[in-house]
């Protein structure tokens, strides 16, 4: 046989070695990823089988705890986590900018007074670094004192290359970890732009929530800004409200007109630990007079029952609004589009509607209520 007809089974097996070669490598790799997740596993178990006790009444009222004081007083307590939330437009990034201000100097944020400077790190994900600038040249203007170097810190995602991490994941958070060195307060502005994701997923928001409350064992207080939906009320899901201590509401009062300046009026929706006429709701005016932007407040007379925002009649009046599209023989998008409410919810106020026999069936209510849900997650 000559030389050159033994070249191709040469080549073949090397080949073959080639390919075995590989496969340990392969296999030792994923074998280590599996011996590493074990460990990992392994540690978490033990210091569960440490940590995770729980403890008679008795010795749990024995804990020597640390006083709580107040980033506000009385509304927003030290390891605190609270939202404030508000239409477009209405004034959330300038009440937001003035609270981190009065934290990091010991001032007062309209009738709310914070008791001792505290370390603030503001971060902001959607606001160009200029407007920025010019708000808080305005804010400082108006302020007795200045904060004192290192009191209140600024990462602008205008200004940095790669933007702010997406808090919303761990890869994000653990990115993020290192700026929390010597800070007391947390300012999210705001959630859209620094969590990103469907706001009405609630998986998405787990990972944001474990954060905050790691935030607060750290002895760290958060405040995150975010929009009201067309309901009036927070947007997205209604989960985000339960481990906060504080709410506030800020939405224009009825008849406020622009050339008053910016007229708001402050609602505290939830607060635990406080209590009185410090949630009582107030009206807040910000005017610029001469290069200084000023904030003052109001008590308002005490409200009927027709003068209060009810978020159940808010959104039984969406819901009207959504039947009374699809009568009038509007799609489930075009309902949807009208009323501000989710495709899902339109869909099963559609269903509901040919179940009472006010719209014939057929059609779209014969799409599955899963596609109302996927479709709805665009928008």
């Amino acid at each position: 046989m000559s030389e050159a007809s033994l070249e191709p089974e040469i080549a073949d097996d090397w080949q073959t070695k080639a390919d075995a070669l590989e496969a340990r490598e392969v296999w030792a790799f994923e074998e280590a990823e599996r011996r590493e997740e074990a460990a990992e596993i392994a540690r978490r178990k033990r210091m569960l089988g440490d940590n995770l006790r729980p403890m008679d009444v008795e010795s749990f009222l024995r804990l020597d705890l640390p006083k709580r004081d107040c980033l506000l007083d009385p509304v927003f307590p030290e390891r605190g986590l609270a939202m404030l939330y508000a239409p477009r437009g209405v004034g959330k990034t300038w009440a937001v900018l003035a609270i981190g201000l009065a934290v990091a100097t010991g001032g007062d944020f309209l009738r709310w007074r914070c008791p001792n400077p505290r370390r603030v790190l503001y971060l902001d994900g959607e606001m160009r670094a200029e407007d920025l600038q010019h708000r808080l040249s305005l804010l400082t203007g108006a302020m007795n004192a200045e904060p004192a170097p290192g009191f209140f810190r600024i990462a602008c995602a205008d200004v940095i290359e790669a933007g702010i991490p997406d808090l919303a994941t761990l890869e994000g958070q653990a990115e993020l970890e290192v700026l929390m060195t010597d800070t007391d307060l947390v300012i999210l502005d705001n959630l859209s732009a620094l969590a990103k994701g469907d706001e009405n997923e609630q998986k998405r928001w787990a990972p944001l929530q474990d954060w905050c409350l790691a935030q607060r064992r750290a002895g760290r207080s958060v405040l995150m800004v975010h929009h009201a939906g067309k309901s009036g009320q927070q947007r997205g899901t209604s989960r985000r409200e339960d481990a906060l201590d504080l709410v506030i509401a800020l939405r224009r009062p009825e008849g406020a007109n622009p050339a008053e300046g910016a007229r708001i009026q402050v609602t505290v929706e939830k607060c635990r630990g406080a209590s009185g006429e410090a949630l009582e709701p107030f009206e807040a005016r910000l005017e610029a007079v001469g290069g200084m932007a000023m904030w003052s407040w109001r008590a308002l007379e005490p409200a009927g029952p027709d003068d209060r925002f009810d978020g159940r009649r808010a959104d039984e009046a969406l819901h009207a609004a959504a039947r009374a599209a699809l009568l009038e023989g509007e799609t489930i998008v075009g309902a949807a589009s009208a009323s501000g409410l989710s495709r899902a919810t339109v869909g099963r106020i559609r269903q509901a509607l040919v179940a009472e026999g006010r719209l014939a069936g057929g059609g779209e209510e014969d799409v599955s209520l899963l596609t109302y849900q996927q479709a709805s997650q665009g928008g």
